[in-house]
């Protein structure tokens, strides 16, 4: 029986390509207050995060979050004249993208 890799062992590439294959349904995606927050501060929309977790590129390694035990990646993508950031925590244990902020 083959056994999967953990997330945090994975390639940037491999983690990029489950966070885009999670995102394509929506009710994976969970917003924390802090991030709806943030993002109303920031003026960015919700189509916009999705649409970054979807096509965005992660040009740094992920970190683990210590307190909470997931993974935190960092995607980027150019959307309508702005380049916004979305740091998404993704666990093992848990298909679902938790959008813990976002920033342009």
């Amino acid at each position: 029986m083959k056994q999967t890799k953990k997330l945090a062992d994975q390639s940037i590439a491999q983690q990029e390509a489950f966070i885009h294959q999670q995102a394509q349904d929506t009710q994976n995606i969970i917003f924390t207050k802090h991030a709806l927050k943030r993002m109303k501060e920031r003026r960015i929309a919700a189509p916009s995060v999705i649409e970054t977790l979807r096509q965005g590129r992660m040009k740094r390694p992920a970190e683990a979050n210590i307190q909470t035990g997931s993974l935190e990646c960092r995607l980027e993508r150019h959307i309508a004249g702005r380049d916004i950031a979305v740091v998404v925590a993704i666990d093992d244990e848990d298909p679902s993208l938790i959008v813990v902020t976002a920033m342009d």
